[in-house]
C-alpha cells in the first residue's frame, strides 16, 4: 500500500515554550481561556500535524 506523505509539521515556534512557561506560572482556568488562541496556535495545530504525519509514516510499514 502506497501512502501518500503530506509533511505538514514544520515544529513548534518558540512562542509555544513562552506560552508553557506562562501556563506554569499561571495555572488555573482563567488564564487559560485568556490565552487559549496562543495554545491552539502554538501547542494544538502543530500536535495535530505531528501526529498526522507520524500516521501516515506508520501506515506505510503496513
Amino acid at each position: 500500500m502506497t501512502v501518500k506523505r503530506e509533511n505538514n509539521f514544520t515544529g513548534f515556534k518558540s512562542e509555544a515554550l513562552t506560552f508553557l512557561r506562562e501556563l506554569k506560572r499561571n495555572n488555573n482556568k482563567a488564564w487559560f481561556n485568556a490565552h487559549k488562541d496562543e495554545y491552539v496556535e502554538y501547542l494544538l495545530e502543530p500536535l495535530e500535524a505531528l501526529v498526522a504525519d507520524l500516521g501516515v509514516y506508520m501506515l506505510e510499514g503496513t
